[in-house]
């Protein structure tokens, strides 16, 4: 074999060698990109969800936009808008400390919240509702049935006379005194505090309806409410 002929192998070799790098190096170039959006495309994107704390409850209460965080290290956190417009001032620094005792009437287990009940005098619901200026200002102890609770921020608790699940319900203001135990719907209770008449907002008349099915009666009628310093929930 002429050294002349191995000398034309050597560089045919040396030729295929370098097309068959070059078809690599172009081959990778082109995978980079590919791999970098697939990666990108797998990674897992923040949850920016946000839990607003809200409890089922069988008054209907779900989840507004607006309702805000759940109770943090046992007090609420910032108010939201549609709750905050229910009447409750002062949610964040209500006590969501609960004393249990046994109610000496029914012998049942019972949650105290708020500050002890005094001797306040006892008026039945649908006396306070026929006669709401004759007690506006005074300090009463009414009882009832809940009927309703703020499940968004627990500022709130309506009561409906015993056994009438049709009657009206007067709304018990917890906060800033204690917060509603959870799960109180449906469950016997009595309050203490102060009868106040308010103008209820279009607004808030519209979020008591269709989140927690309460109907206020429409204006100019001012709804009576009970601004509490404690209550018991048997």
């Amino acid at each position: 074999m002429s050294a002349r002929f191995l000398h034309l192998v050597l560089a045919l070799s040396l030729l295929a060698g370098c097309e068959a790098r070059a078809r690599a190096g172009s081959s990778a170039t082109a995978a980079g990109p590919v791999e970098l959006a697939v990666a990108s495309a797998a990674a897992p994107q923040p949850d920016t969800s946000r839990d607003c704390g809200a409890q089922p409850g069988s008054d209907r209460d779900r989840a507004a936009p607006s309702c805000g965080q759940a109770t943090v290290d046992g007090r609420a956190a910032a108010e939201p808008a549609a709750c905050g417009a229910c009447g409750a001032d002062g949610v964040s620094l209500a006590s969501d400390r609960v004393e249990r005792d046994i109610d000496p009437a029914t012998g049942r287990e019972l949650e105290r919240v708020g500050a002890r009940l005094g001797d306040a005098p006892r008026v039945a619901l649908p006396e306070l509702l026929a006669r709401p200026e004759a007690f506006t200002g005074k300090t009463i102890r009414i009882e009832g049935d809940v009927a309703a609770m703020c499940h968004h921020r627990r500022a709130w608790f309506a009561l409906q006379q015993v056994g009438d699940r049709q009657g009206r319900t007067v709304r018990v203001i917890g906060a800033p005194a204690f917060l509603v135990p959870p799960g109180a719907v449906g469950r016997r209770a009595r309050a203490e505090g102060i009868v106040e008449l308010v103008d209820v907002p279009a607004r808030t008349r519209a979020h008591l309806a269709t989140e927690h099915g309460l109907e206020e009666p429409p204006p100019p009628e001012r709804v009576v409410v009970l601004r509490a310093a404690g209550a018991e929930f048997i």
